[in-house]
């Protein structure tokens, strides 16, 4: 059986506000001894081995792992943009194993199937789940989907985010045991009985006609339709750059049925040579369709994430996490809360925990390995098998 205890607090510092979530969390246990914790900031460039070490003192021997966000919101403080938010897992017969694959970027595959080697070596046998955390930043152009599948199994299920640093886009951190690293990829292995049920909306629509993507290498578009893709945006969006974040391209690979896309948003523009980089590579022949979505209609697919989630489960979930994108924040601003607001209604007194990401990670279908999103609302709700069935 899992159980969960979470506590969020906000401080002056991160170290004040681990102190908080530490004391919160730790009221919640009820007796039980944490075997496993997940550990989200927005604090940036703090003393986080200082935090870590606090958890450690309060909770013994973790198997922690965590990273900075663009804010967090949990069950038990709602939603915060400089808080400290720690969720600690519980259950006799549920094993976990954190590693940390460093030095991500150099050589995503071999660092991470080392890490995962050597987190599976502590687990009696296959994981369940995995919760996995990769740098925001110098991932940028990295397959992460293609590189997860291909070292944790095209058919287990892959859910977590990208570090965030809230749009400074400098350094982010991620966390494992007492160690705080950055240009690495954090992962919790979670094996044991576990029903899991997972909900994946983004909101946005595809309007206007498809426009051939002509010349693209990894991340980086460097012409649509003949043209340098930063003058065929201006065509379309205007001359200020600013705001392109704004406007994700909707993607129909090609091999698609011309129904499913998935999301990337422009982040770096170079107006040397107009081509334009985006948080998630494209495929080499694809077609792109402008997409828009107003606060409604995100609120609505989180909703719709969150219920399908909440449904697929054999009986009430004891635990439902949820990885939404940085760029939703922006947008929704204020209305940033109301994402969750649905759980209220439809699961009123269960725990719910995550993090606003730069990259949300997650599976369309279980089971089934890890996809690549932007702009999208990841949820995953975790119970106890139903038996019967």
């Amino acid at each position: 059986m899992l159980h969960v205890a979470i506590g969020q607090a906000e401080g002056l510092t991160m170290l004040d506000a681990a102190r908080g979530a530490v004391d919160a969390a730790a009221a919640r246990l009820n007796g039980r001894k944490p075997v496993a914790a997940l550990l989200f900031t927005s604090f940036y460039g703090e003393d986080y081995d200082a935090a870590l070490e606090l958890v450690r003192r309060a909770f013994g021997s973790l198997e922690l792992a965590g990273c900075t966000s663009d804010g967090e919101a949990t069950s038990d403080a709602g939603f915060s943009e400089k808080s400290c938010a720690l969720l600690l897992f519980c259950g006799e017969s549920l094993e976990c194993a954190a590693g940390l694959a460093e030095n991500f970027s150099a050589d995503p595959e071999g660092s991470l199937a080392r890490a995962v080697a050597q987190a599976r070596a502590r687990l009696n046998g296959p994981e369940t789940l995995c919760l996995i955390l990769p740098d925001g930043l110098s991932t940028i152009g990295i397959p992460l989907d293609e590189i997860f599948r291909k070292v944790l199994g095209p058919d287990l299920p892959v859910f977590g985010g990208s570090a965030g640093d809230g749009f400074l886009f400098q350094r982010t951190w991620q966390f494992c045991g007492t160690r705080a690293v950055t240009d690495g990829c954090a992962f919790l292995l979670l094996r044991g009985p576990l029903a899991l049920a997972q909900g994946t909306r983004c909101g946005w629509k595809p309007l206007g006609r498809a426009f051939r993507l002509t010349e693209v290498c990894g991340n980086e578009v460097r012409r649509i339709e003949g043209l340098p893709a930063l003058e065929f945006l201006a065509r379309y969006l205007g001359p200020n750059t600013s705001e392109y974040s704004q406007f994700p391209l909707a993607v129909f690979p090609e091999e698609g049925d011309g129904s499913q896309f998935y999301l990337r948003d422009p982040v770096f523009i170079n107006k040397e040579d107009g081509s334009i980089r985006f948080v998630g590579n494209f495929p080499e022949r694809a077609t792109i369709r402008f997409a828009e979505a107003g606060r409604e209609d995100i609120v609505a697919a989180a909703h719709e994430a969150l219920v399908r989630a909440l449904d697929g489960l054999p009986g009430k979930p004891e635990l439902v996490l949820f990885f939404s994108c940085a760029s939703r924040r922006r947008i929704l601003g204020t209305r940033t809360p109301e994402e969750l607001a649905v759980l209220a209604e439809k699961a009123p007194g269960v725990p719910y925990f995550g993090f606003y990401t730069y990259g949300e990670i997650g599976s369309l279908d279980l089971p089934a390995g890890a996809c690549f999103f932007n702009d999208t609302f990841v949820a995953l709700a975790l119970g106890a098998p139903d038996h019967g069935r």
